[in-house]
């Protein structure tokens, strides 16, 4: 269960996550067919420095590392590498997380991506392979400031999943604006009472004879904070 959130102000920009992280691991399943199943750990990291005293931090969630190389690896190397090719934005350096990523991801979960895209021969399999989906998909939020010189915070963040098996692009979080990313049904509820998908299903449901204006402000009568 993950909670990363990001939140881009005009000072800087602030990353927060919990420290569980699962990875899929070879299993038998229960009709005694040859799969995966899921671990779960509870002390993983999933802040990063990128580089050396840093003025760039990067938030995972979804993943706790890509097999024997670790998110710690892949961004000392990816940060070298940004160096080296004189980038001089954040979107620059996002976008060359995002490539390094896609590759090490789709070159060592291959044979996972291949196995998901076969038809299910049991409702458990189809189970289990919904899970194996979830557990592959995640992303990553790269905040901060690329250039010291430069005053203005950015922050990029990218979402993977390995079906469909599409590289996945940079997306911008402008200032002002926060996002959650796992669990934020959770956050949500809290803060709001009431989770977005709650929220479109109680509209969807032909129960609701108000306008959406309507429940709109019902909802927030009850939300800790509302901007």
């Amino acid at each position: 269960m993950t909670i990363a959130a990001c939140y881009v102000s005009s000072e800087g920009v602030v990353l927060g996550s919990d420290s569980t992280t699962t990875f899929p691991v070879p299993a038998t399943l229960p009709d005694g067919t040859s799969g995966y199943r899921s671990e779960h750990y509870d002390s993983a990291q999933k802040l990063f420095e990128l580089g050396d005293d840093s003025t760039a931090g990067v938030l995972v969630w979804g993943l706790g590392g890509l097999g024997d190389l670790s998110f710690r690896s892949l961004f000392v190397r990816v940060e070298s590498e940004a160096r080296s090719k004189k980038l001089s934005t954040l979107q620059e350096v996002a976008g060359l997380v995002s490539a390094e990523f896609w590759a090490e991801y789709t070159a060592r979960f291959q044979e996972v991506i291949d196995y998901l895209k076969e038809p299910a021969a049991s409702d458990d399999v189809a189970k289990e392979k919904k899970d194996i989906l979830d557990t592959l998909s995640g992303g990553f939020c790269i905040g901060g400031r690329w250039d010291r010189a430069s005053a203005k915070p950015e922050a990029w963040f990218v979402e993977y999943a390995p079906l469909p098996a599409v590289a996945p692009v940079p997306v911008e979080l402008t200032v002002g604006q926060f996002r959650l990313w796992g669990w934020e049904n959770l956050v949500q509820r809290l803060n709001w009472g009431i989770d977005e998908n709650l929220y479109q299903d109680i509209l969807r449901s032909g129960k609701w004879s108000g306008t959406e204006e309507e429940l709109f402000g019902l909802v927030k009568q009850y939300a800790i904070y509302c901007p």
